[in-house]
């Protein structure tokens, strides 16, 4: 069975890292001295690939495989084991139920404990976390023996294995992890393709997590797209106050006439600003598009101020003369005290 639950694994999950874990319970047996009750206490014989690392021994050690003849090893819960006054070192005999041939004589070798009775290795049974499972019939148990002994001596009819599929999905994408829940949803006809007879029943919450992963990427793409929008708002708006800014200097330069040595010297304090603006706004764009545009606008200002000419007051040339007059620009000058004033700067 163990080959034939792989090979479908294989199909559904491809090259998906997987933990697999097993228990299988067998028919139940009567309780020694209960034979020919009417209603008789019943127990019955299970198996765990693992249960070391998930039962902790309370007394006595875990059971080993032995030779197949004489006395079964077995551990119970300490539950059972009290309401059976069982002890370690003890040897019962059970009786089947249904087979009454069936009779199995078992020696008690260890008690153990379940610190944790939700963990997903239990797989919801009652019946080993707490000792007890009381239905139409008190049932107590089970009496756990190894893998190897119950393929031997329990693989009869009222057998109902379970595998517990845990696959590691860590490097598996969104787009890819969907395709395989649906391939899970589906492989009940999977198993019985590979079952070749054998039942088995998919019980899965695969397909309903990958949808809410689904909605949670789709809410958050959803989520941080507008911020994004919002940065791209506000360095476009950036962007424009910059380049409008840009204009009014190139403008300034035009209408004053600065001096082709003095455009370069003075550019304008918002023109600097530039980058802080993109910087505030958060856009990388305008981390590259506003030093851009300010070196633009600086070189456009000096070609502005070298080809401005403009006569300076009082000494324009005379009206008839035919010479034109020395001209002169007006820039701003930053002092050495911190004052602004204005100075002609002439040129002939």
């Amino acid at each position: 069975m163990r080959g034939q639950v792989g090979g479908a694994l294989g199909r559904i999950y491809g090259d998906v890292p997987l933990s697999v874990s097993m228990s299988v319970r067998g028919d139940t047996y009567t309780l020694p001295g209960q034979e020919d009750a009417e209603h008789p206490e019943l127990t019955r014989f299970a198996a765990y690939t693992g249960i070391e690392k998930h039962a902790r021994l309370s007394e006595g050690r875990w059971p080993s495989a032995g030779s197949g003849s004489g006395a079964i090893e077995a551990v119970l819960p300490g539950a059972a084991a009290r309401a059976m006054d069982a002890g370690v070192g003890d040897v019962l005999t059970f009786h089947g139920r249904g087979d009454r041939t069936s009779v199995e004589k078992v020696r008690i070798v260890g008690l153990f404990d379940v610190p944790e009775p939700k963990h997903h290795f239990w797989q919801g049974d009652t019946l080993v976390t707490t000792g007890v499972e009381r239905l139409d019939y008190t049932t107590y148990g089970p009496l756990v023996v190894p893998p190897e002994v119950f393929g031997r001596r329990f693989t009869g009819t009222g057998s109902e294995a379970r595998f517990t599929v845990l696959p590691d999905l860590r490097d598996v994408g969104p787009d890819e992890l969907g395709a395989r829940a649906d391939r899970v949803a589906g492989g009940e006809e999977i198993f019985e393709e590979a079952g070749q007879g054998t039942r088995f029943t998919l019980v899965t919450q695969l397909p309903e997590l990958t949808a809410q992963l689904r909605e949670a990427v789709r809410v958050a793409r959803s989520t941080m797209l507008i911020p994004v929008i919002q940065l791209v708002l506000l360095a476009g708006c950036a962007w424009l106050l910059v380049a409008g800014l840009a204009i009014w200097r190139l403008n300034r330069y035009g209408a004053d006439g600065a001096g082709a040595r003095e455009g370069a010297a003075g550019v304008d304090p918002f023109i600097v600003a530039g980058p802080a603006l993109a910087l505030l706004a958060g856009g990388m764009l305008l981390l590259r598009v506003v030093p851009v545009v300010s070196r633009f606008a600086e070189r456009a200002a000096t070609r502005a101020a070298g080809s401005c000419q403009r006569s300076a007051p009082g000494r324009s040339g005379g009206a008839g003369s035919g010479t034109p007059g020395p001209s002169c620009c007006w820039s701003w000058r930053w002092l050495e005290d911190g004052a602004i004033t204005e100075a002609p700067v002439r040129s002939m």
